[in-house]
Formats: C-alpha cells, sequence, structure tokens
C-alpha cells in the first residue's frame, strides 16, 4: 500500500478511530453498521487504519497498559501539535484525544476485568458448580470453560463438552457463553449446551435465550450474521450452514452432564461421540452411521454392557481394537 503523506495519514487514523468509538457505543445500531462498512470497504487504507486503531486498543487490557494509556493521555494534545509520525502512537493518541474518560471507564470497567475462573472435568466425570453471583453449572465429561464474572456482565467461554446453566436472574447484568462463532445471550433461565463437531445442540427447560452468529470486522462485533429465539421445550442444532430446530424433548439435552443419558432418534455418530466422553477409549463410528438414528436410554455405568448390546438394535458391529485403543463402529 502507498505511503500517504502524514498530514492525511494522521487525519485517517482519526477517522479510524472515531469509528471505532462509535461502534464501541452502538454495536447494533445497523445504520451506523452500514456507514461504517461502506468507508471501510472505500480504499484498503481505511481497513489498514482501523486495525491498527484495535489493536492498539487490544494492547491496553490490564492495569499497567492502563497506566500506560492514562499517561498518554496526558500528553496527546502535545503530540498531535508535533504531527505525531509512529503509527501505534498516533492511533492511540487519536483514539484518547476523542474520547478519553469514555475510553478509560471501558478498559477499567470492561469485559477485561474481574474474576476470571476455568474449569475443566476429564472423561467421566461430571461437576456441579455454584457461582459467585449464585448461577450454577452442572458440567458434563470432557468439559472444558472459562467463567469471567465482573461488574458488568457474566460471561462463559466454552469450546467441547456440556453443560447445563441454572441462571440466576440479573436484568442489569446479562449471562453469556460464547462458543467461538456462537453466542448465547440469557437473564436469567435454564438451558443446557451440547457441543460437538458437526453441530451446537442448545435446549431451553425454562425461560428463553437468544442464539445468534455474531458479525465481526477486526475482532469487533458489529450485529449479528444470524439469530435464533428458544424458548422453554425446545431445541436448537446449528451447524456451520443454517440451524433446525428437532422434535426432541429438551430433557435430552440437559441428561448428558447427568448419569442417565437419553438418546431420542439421535444419529449413531453422536452417540458414540456423546459415549466417548466416559471413557478413557473413543468410539469412532462410520461416517455412514450418520443415517442410522436410535433411540435409548443408557446408564453412564452401563456402557460397555450397552455397547455389547447395540448390534441387536441397530445395523451396526462393534469392533474392539484392544484394551488400550479405540472401539470401532461400523455399519453392516
Amino acid at each position: 500500500m502507498a505511503a500517504l503523506p502524514p498530514a492525511n495519514e494522521l487525519r485517517l487514523r482519526e477517522d479510524a478511530a472515531r469509528w471505532f468509538l462509535r461502534l464501541s457505543h452502538s454495536p447494533d445500531d445497523d445504520a451506523l453498521r452500514t456507514r461504517f462498512e461502506s468507508w471501510l470497504m472505500a480504499a484498503p487504507a481505511h481497513a489498514h487504519a482501523y486495525s491498527e486503531v484495535a489493536a492498539t486498543w487490544e494492547e491496553f487490557d490490564d492495569a499497567e497498559r492502563l497506566r500506560t494509556l492514562a499517561a498518554a493521555r496526558d500528553s496527546a494534545a502535545t503530540r498531535q501539535r508535533q504531527r505525531r509520525r509512529g503509527a501505534l502512537k498516533q492511533s492511540a493518541a487519536a483514539v484518547l484525544a476523542l474520547g478519553s474518560v469514555g475510553v478509560l471507564w471501558r478498559v477499567s470497567r470492561g469485559p477485561h476485568t474481574g474474576t476470571r475462573l476455568r474449569l475443566a472435568t476429564a472423561h467421566g466425570e461430571t461437576r456441579d458448580v455454584i457461582l459467585s453471583d449464585g448461577s450454577r453449572i452442572q458440567m458434563g465429561p470432557a468439559t472444558t470453560l472459562t467463567y469471567l464474572f465482573s461488574d458488568e456482565q457474566r460471561s462463559v467461554a466454552m469450546l467441547e463438552g456440556s453443560a447445563a446453566f441454572d441462571v440466576r436472574h440479573e436484568p442489569q447484568r446479562p449471562f453469556l457463553v460464547d462458543m467461538g462463532g456462537l453466542e448465547v445471550k440469557v437473564l436469567g433461565t435454564y438451558f443446557a449446551i451440547d457441543i460437538l463437531a458437526e453441530r451446537t445442540r442448545v435446549g431451553v427447560q425454562r425461560g428463553k435465550v437468544q442464539v445468534a452468529r455474531p458479525r465481526r470486522v477486526f475482532g469487533w462485533r458489529l450485529g449479528n450474521d444470524a439469530d435464533w429465539l428458544v424458548t422453554a421445550g425446545q431445541v436448537l442444532d446449528v451447524t456451520a450452514t443454517g440451524a433446525d430446530r428437532p422434535a426432541i424433548p429438551a430433557a435430552d439435552v440437559f441428561s448428558l452432564q447427568g448419569k442417565v443419558l437419553t438418546f431420542t432418534g439421535t444419529p449413531l455418530t453422536e452417540v458414540a461421540a456423546i459415549l466417548s466422553r466416559y471413557r478413557d477409549r473413543p468410539i469412532l463410528a462410520d461416517p455412514a452411521l450418520r443415517a442410522v438414528r436410535i433411540a435409548a436410554v443408557v446408564r453412564t455405568v452401563d456402557i460397555e454392557k450397552f455397547l455389547l448390546t447395540l448390534p441387536r438394535i441397530a445395523a451396526v458391529s462393534v469392533v474392539d481394537a484392544g484394551s488400550d485403543q479405540a472401539t470401532y463402529l461400523k455399519k453392516m
């Protein structure tokens, strides 16, 4: 990209900083997002300037960097008169000059601060956790999540496994579950999540939740590409290509954190993945078994017995490769 004259470069960074601040205060404003996207695509230099501002912002996420930000604010006016030339310094100063008080408030009280707790369960292990706000998480086996508690919101990052959430009602502080490309937002409800390689399932027993696929530009959220409302008794499956509402009881999703697993018309590939969470050795299913669905109730202590009887209820063979290797399900 051709270098811009210093004055134009500084003006462009200040424009990028203004967009950054506007979007941070109104992330769900569709009209604002449309204008921003038009500006962003107007020239490669716009995208480059915005990415520098966003990257600079991400650096100010702890106390030491916050002190650096405060010091930078005090000298911002002087640097601007001297026609600042350092790229990151110019970006930071532009943000500060436009809204230093608001920016500092977001850093000091935003989602980067608060109590962070990492929780994990091993294969075959379940765990019941009471959070500091009174909410409860029932974790299934082979599940990992990180919980962040702050003055403004409660958030959980979850990328694998299954968990049920009984969320304490706090309208002023929503409860968010981030699953990478998906997000669940609630105020107070009882819902469960199950994450597999090909789909993410959300079931609701009480209340309602919003499931969304956030739209992000340079790591900054600009509304949603898609969203779905899930109410009590409903189940939603989200895949890479869309979403479906399977006609199964929501209780099936909640059973995955207990000692009795319920499968209602479940593909054998999913059954294998879920049962694998309770064993040291995985169960690997032939992809062709995705078309074979079963209904079953399995106690977690009887998984080995269930595998022995599985060929009686489905056209499948069970091959055990040895005590230290995987078990294979093959279509007959």
